[in-house]
């Protein structure tokens, strides 16, 4: 069989009746956050589920790694959830690559974060959700032994961006962040947040100045990896930073901007197509917008587990 040219650089070998003839863009980036809700929810961790009692509230442990402490009568719901029992859903995301796991990358709009600690907080009574009263206080004990004392309080929320769909973290007055510490302040433990907000919020911080000099980043992937079956992400190697690159389906890339130059970075692919995986990466120092290229490779999911793991 012979090959097809698709582009004056690439070469594309078809296959018959394969989803891998579909080299087609999508006409916007807007199909960004559709892509990651077709695979990533099965890179996702299981939900953390537990319960308390609204009337005398409770602690909530989810193994070592995080701790919830309910205040009594903390709803405004009234004598309709006493005696209730409080369904606790909660999603933590400490890793770089958790924030990939669930498409909860450290920007705020085009600004970088370095970040701590994300959680994803949903309460529920009979099916229903349920919310805190304003002046009552959840406190959150999220281990991180290398939890960083300049950071701030941050909730996350869907937002546009160009043509984009995307999520982005916001600085809130809705929560603290300090630092936990062990007793008689014996050694950094990890976060303790302080809310009344639900579900995405967190820790971060801006750590890149207006006068740290920028470049941008510009992707190119063999043919068959596009926009619809393809998320790139840019996870800088010397801190919590995971930047979710956008896409042209004009000059068939995926790029962002705002990278600090010289910044060591890992650049990954995560692709599915029909019902197989790929991955790709490689190591990068940011110079300059020169086109980088890689193939990615057919991985299982537990392969690309463990691989997000060891960001």
């Amino acid at each position: 069989m012979q090959s097809c040219t698709k582009n004056a650089s690439d070469l594309f070998m078809p296959y018959v009746q394969n989803p891998q003839n579909d080299t087609a863009w999508a006409p916007s980036a807007a199909t960004k956050q559709s892509i990651a809700q077709a695979f990533l929810p099965e890179l996702a961790k299981p939900t953390l589920k537990d319960s308390f009692n609204f009337l005398t509230g409770g602690v909530v442990t989810f193994g070592d790694s995080l701790q919830i402490i309910f205040p009594p009568r903390a709803f405004p719901s009234g004598n309709t959830l006493l005696n209730s029992n409080i369904v606790v859903e909660a999603t933590l995301a400490r890793t770089k690559g958790d924030y990939i796991r669930y498409d909860k990358t450290t920007s705020s709009y085009a600004n970088l974060l370095e970040s701590g600690a994300y959680v994803n907080l949903k309460l529920t009574k009979g099916g229903k959700e349920v919310f805190p009263s304003y002046n009552s206080v959840v406190r959150l004990k999220i281990k991180d032994t290398l939890a960083k004392n300049n950071m701030s309080f941050f909730e996350g929320a869907a937002v546009s961006y160009y043509d984009d769909s995307l999520f982005s973290w916001f600085p809130s007055f809705d929560g603290k962040v300090n630092v936990w510490m062990g007793n008689n302040n014996n050694g950094v433990l990890g976060y303790d947040i302080s809310t009344s907000w639900m579900h995405w919020f967190g820790s971060a911080w801006f750590p890149d100045s207006a006068s740290v000099p920028k470049t941008r980043l510009n992707i190119i992937l063999p043919v068959n990896f596009t926009n619809r079956n393809t998320q790139v992400y840019a996870v800088f190697n010397n801190r919590k930073t995971v930047v979710g690159l956008l896409s042209s389906n004009t000059t068939h890339t995926f790029y962002t901007t705002n990278i600090p130059v010289n910044a060591s970075l890992t650049l990954i692919s995560i692709s599915k197509i029909n019902n197989d995986y790929y991955w790709g990466s490689t190591v990068i120092q940011a110079t300059g917008s020169d086109p980088i290229k890689w193939q990615p490779a057919k991985k299982s999911l537990s392969d690309i587990s463990a691989l997000l793991d060891k960001l």
